[in-house]
């Protein structure tokens, strides 16, 4: 594991994301760090492990979706909606601010996609929505939805929770815009 991004910090901690991984060490310290809600105690339920087998049948891939890596810069790594339903079992709170960072109001953030995929330069938010690309699909989902006006597709805040959110066919287009790799994830 090599590449690791700050995705955000809570309570004074930093959740981050390692090789597209969400680190579940980072949400468990930030969550509070009790003993008896740690990674690996998590993994043991039977409930976990049929939550990490079906997204494997879901993804397609029965590997990659945990890692275990020992060491100072080690930790509990897993796929992002292992992550999600990890956060949810830490508390619900957590779990809606988990949500609230990558998910604003039923839009995607495109600003914590963008750092989640380590913030590559050349694939900005703001660049991808001035695209021509992007434009028509714009157009064509607004289109589809009715005129809907381009206030209900995108909703750009400033802020601690701030960025740029879409609808989640725009947001979806961007994944696939940063990577192929991010897209699937």
């Amino acid at each position: 594991m090599s590449a690791t991004t700050i995705l955000e910090i809570y309570n004074g901690r930093e959740i981050t994301v390692t090789d597209g991984m969400l680190n579940l060490t980072s949400l468990w310290k930030a969550c509070g760090g009790e003993q008896r809600n740690k990674p690996t105690k998590w993994f043991a339920n039977s409930s976990t492990c049929k939550l990490v087998e079906a997204v494997g049948k879901k993804k397609g891939q029965d590997s990659d979706l945990t890692k275990f890596v020992k060491g100072r810069n080690g930790g509990t790594f897993a796929h992002p909606i292992i992550g999600l339903a990890y956060a949810k079992y830490l508390s619900p709170e957590f779990h809606i601010w988990c949500n609230k960072i990558t998910v604003t109001d039923g839009m995607l953030n495109l600003t914590s996609m963008w750092r989640a995929c380590r913030r590559n330069q050349n694939r900005k938010p703001a660049e991808f929505l001035r695209w021509e690309g992007s434009q028509r699909l714009i157009d064509a989902v607004d289109e589809k939805l009715g005129k809907v006006g381009i206030s209900q597709l995108i909703n750009i805040t400033k802020g601690r929770y701030g960025g740029n959110q879409v609808h989640s066919i725009i947001g979806l287009a961007y994944a696939k815009y940063l990577s192929p790799e991010f897209h699937i994830w």
